[in-house]
C-alpha cells in the first residue's frame, strides 16, 4: 500500500483546500450523494475493490510487442514480453491509477521519468472485454492520417466494397496492425499531467518544473483523485474553518444576519445562469485556446462563481471551425485547428460527448431563459447514470415551459401521445454527440430540421429514428406539421434513405452516429432496420476501428456473439459478419429507397457508386 501511495500523484489539502472528508461532517446528505457518483470515481487509486478490468494472465500484441496483465495479491502489473518464444520478460510495471469506473476503464503506471502514463488497452465495462486504447476513439488508422488512398480491398470482401477510386476504404486494417510510437522504452501513450488531470482531478496544480524541450520534470499534484466538493464549490479550508463555530453553523442553517449566504463558499444554486452552468461548463467544454493574456493553465486558474469567457472566448472556436474546414488538404493544420475541426459540426454544433455547454449555450433555453445545468441534473440526486433531477429530470423540464403542448402531445407531434416520437427529447435533444463507442443527447436544444445533407452535417432527429427515410420524406413532414420551409435537396437525397447515404458516403462522425442507431429501440421500431442491413453491413469494413465496433454492436440480434470483439480483433474478421447478413433473406418487400433492385436483392452497383462518394476527409474526435 505504501510503493502504491508513493506512485500517485502528491494528494495535499493546500493553504486554500479542505477536501471532501472536510465537508462531510456538516453535509452528511449531499456527502453521501456525491459519494454514489460516478463523477467521484472517475480517478481511483489501483486497488481490488476498484480496478473492474480481468487481470488473469491476458496477453496482448500491440504493434509487434506483447503484454501480459497479471495480479499479484491486491497489487496488478502490466509485462512488456518478446514476442518471439519463449517471451522473456523487458519490463514489468505496476498499474497505480485507474481513469473511469462506468463505461470504460484506463490504466496507468509510472514511466521512466517519473510521470503517469496510461497503457495502450482499456477495458470496457459493458461489453466485459479489452480494446486497444486507440481503438475506442473515433480517429483515422494511424496508417491512413496522410494518405487515405493506402487501404487495399480484401479478397474476402463483398464485391460492393472494391471500387476502383483511390481512397475507397477496403478491408480495415485491425489495431493489432497499429504502430505504437515508443520513446526511450516507454510506451507513448497519454501522460496525465498533460491533460486528464484537469478535469479528472480536483485542486490539479501543474508543475512549474519543464525539461529544456518543454516536457514536464516531474508530476502535477492534486488535492483528490476523482472530482470531488471543490470542484463545483471552490475552495474550502476558509469556510470550514469558520463554520467551526457552533453559532455560526446555526445561523447559517436557519439563514441569520451576515451568515443568510454562506461565508466563503460557492452554491451554484445561487448563481446567475451563466455563471452557474460555467461552473459545469469548465470540464464539460471544447474550449479552444485560452485568451490573450492569461497566465498559467485556464482549468487550472478557473474558480466556481466567475465567468467562463473570463478565460476562454467559445465564439472563437467557430472562426477556428471555418478556418480548419477550409484549410483542410491545402496546408498542414494546427493542433487547435485539427482539435476544432473534429469537435463540431459544420453549423457549429459541438458534436462531443460529455461537451455540454457549448450545446446549451446556443439553446433558446438558455439564451432566452433560466436555464442552467442544474434544471435538468442534480449532483445530489439519487441516480448517478446521467445525475437526472428528481422533480425535474427530462420531460419535466420541458413541461414547465411548455405546458400547453404537453397538454395534447399528439396533436404537437403527430405521433402517438405515449410513444417514444412524442417524447421532448427524441427531436429536441437527438443523439448526435459522440463518445465512448455510443452517443449522447445533443445539448443544443433546437426543433427538427432537413440537416444532414452534406457528407460532413449534422443527421437529424427524423431521420437518425425513421432510419429507411429519405430527407425528402421528412421535409414534407415538417412542411405540412408545422410549415417549415423545405431547402433544396440533392437529387440523392430524394430517392435514397439518408441513413443509408450517411452509412456510404458520410464522414466518420456520420457514420458512427448512424450505426448506433440500428441498434437504438426508438429507431427499430419505427424503421426496416432488416431492409437497411446489407447498406448497413458495410459499416463492418469501416476503416474506422471505432465504427466497426459500434456497428457490429448495434447489429448484435443479426450477427453471431461476440462480433464486436471480432471486427477489432482479427484482421478481416468483418468481411464473413457482412455476408452473414447478406445471406439472411429479406423479411419485407423490396424497397428502392434502401437500394433493392425489384427482386429485394442488394443493388451492389448503386451501393459502389454511393461508396465512391464517401467524404474524404480524416475525421478524428478528441474525447
Amino acid at each position: 500500500q505504501v510503493e502504491l501511495e508513493q506512485a500517485l500523484p502528491v494528494m495535499r489539502a493546500r493553504d486554500t483546500w479542505r477536501s471532501s472528508d472536510g465537508c462531510k461532517g456538516c453535509h452528511p446528505g449531499e456527502h453521501a450523494s456525491w459519494h454514489k457518483t460516478y463523477h467521484r470515481t472517475m480517478t481511483r487509486e489501483a486497488t481490488p475493490e476498484h480496478v473492474k478490468g480481468p487481470f488473469t494472465g491476458q496477453r496482448f500484441e500491440l504493434a509487434g510487442r506483447l503484454f501480459q496483465l497479471d495480479r499479484r495479491g491486491d497489487a496488478f502489473f502490466t509485462t512488456e514480453l518478446k514476442p518471439e518464444p519463449p517471451h522473456e520478460v523487458l519490463d514489468t510495471k505496476r498499474i497505480v491509477m485507474l481513469t473511469g469506473s462506468h463505461h470504460l476503464q484506463g490504466y496507468w503506471v509510472k514511466g521512466a521519468d517519473g510521470l503517469l502514463i496510461q497503457l495502450p488497452f482499456v477495458y470496457l465495462i459493458r461489453e466485459e472485454r479489452w480494446l486497444p486504447n486507440r481503438s475506442s476513439f473515433l480517429q483515422p488508422r494511424e496508417d491512413d492520417e496522410d494518405d487515405e488512398t493506402t487501404s487495399t480491398p480484401s479478397p474476402a470482401a463483398h464485391p460492393a466494397l472494391v471500387a476502383d477510386k483511390p481512397g475507397v476504404p477496403g478491408t480495415p486494417t485491425t489495431s493489432a496492425e497499429d504502430e505504437d510510437d515508443e520513446e526511450d522504452g516507454e510506451l507513448s501513450m497519454y501522460v496525465w499531467s498533460e491533460g486528464c488531470a484537469y478535469c479528472h482531478s480536483t485542486g490539479p496544480r501543474e508543475p512549474e518544473t519543464r525539461t529544456s524541450d518543454g516536457v514536464l520534470a516531474r508530476e502535477a499534484d492534486v488535492v483528490e483523485l476523482g472530482i470531488a466538493c471543490e470542484s463545483c464549490h471552490g475552495e474550502a479550508r476558509q469556510h470550514a474553518a469558520l463554520y467551526r463555530d457552533p453559532a455560526r453553523r446555526y445561523a447559517a442553517l436557519h439563514r441569520v444576519g451576515e451568515h443568510k449566504t454562506p461565508q466563503h463558499i460557492v452554491n451554484p444554486k445561487r448563481l446567475k445562469p451563466e455563471r452557474a452552468s460555467a461552473v459545469c461548463g469548465r470540464c464539460h467544454s471544447v474550449t479552444g485556446p485560452p485568451k490573450p493574456g492569461i497566465k498559467g493553465h485556464p482549468l487550472e486558474l478557473f474558480k466556481p462563481g466567475e465567468a467562463f469567457d473570463k478565460y476562454y472566448d467559445l465564439a472563437e472556436l467557430d472562426r477556428l471551425y471555418d478556418t480548419s474546414a477550409q484549410a483542410y488538404g491545402t496546408r498542414p493544420l494546427t493542433a487547435d485547428e485539427e482539435d476544432a475541426l473534429g469537435a463540431f459540426w459544420p453549423d457549429h454544433t459541438v458534436r462531443i460527448a460529455g461537451r455540454e455547454y457549448n450545446g446549451m449555450t446556443r439553446s433558446k433555453c438558455m439564451e432566452g431563459g433560466e436555464m442552467t445545468c442544474m434544471t435538468c441534473h442534480a449532483m445530489h440526486g439519487d441516480e448517478p447514470d446521467k445525475l437526472p433531477h428528481q422533480e425535474r429530470g427530462g420531460e419535466a423540464s420541458c413541461i414547465g415551459c411548455h405546458a400547453s403542448i404537453a397538454a395534447d402531445r399528439a396533436a404537437h407531434t403527430h405521433h402517438k401521445a405515449d410513444g417514444p416520437g412524442s417524447a421532448c427529447l427524441s427531436c429536441h435533444m437527438p443523439h448526435t454527440s459522440y463518445g465512448l463507442l455510443m452517443t449522447t443527447r445533443s445539448h443544443r436544444i433546437d426543433s427538427p430540421r432537413v440537416t444532414g445533407i452534406g457528407r460532413h452535417d449534422r443527421p437529424n432527429a427524423c431521420n437518425l429514428c425513421h432510419l429507411d427515410r429519405t430527407l425528402a420524406w421528412t421535409a414534407d413532414r415538417l412542411k405540412a406539421w408545422y410549415g417549415t420551409q423545405t431547402p433544396a435537396l440533392p437529387e440523392r437525397h430524394t430517392r435514397v434513405a439518408a441513413s443509408a447515404l450517411w452509412i456510404l458516403e458520410g464522414d466518420a462522425a456520420q457514420r458512427a452516429i448512424t450505426a448506433w442507431h440500428l441498434g437504438y429501440a426508438p429507431a427499430r421500431q419505427a424503421s426496416d432496420v432488416s431492409g437497411l442491413l446489407p447498406v448497413a453491413s458495410t459499416l463492418l469494413l469501416d476503416p474506422y476501428d471505432a465504427v466497426r465496433q459500434i456497428a457490429a454492436n448495434a447489429m448484435q440480434p443479426e450477427l453471431p456473439p461476440h462480433a464486436a470483439a471480432t471486427v477489432t480483433e482479427e484482421a478481416d474478421a468483418g468481411a464473413p459478419l457482412r455476408e452473414h447478413i447478406l445471406r439472411r433473406p429479406a423479411s419485407q418487400p423490396a424497397r428502392p429507397e434502401l437500394l433493392h433492385t425489384p427482386a429485394g436483392t442488394l443493388d451492389v452497383e448503386a451501393l459502389r457508386a454511393h461508396i465512391k462518394q464517401r467524404a474524404e476527409r480524416d475525421t478524428w474526435i478528441s474525447e
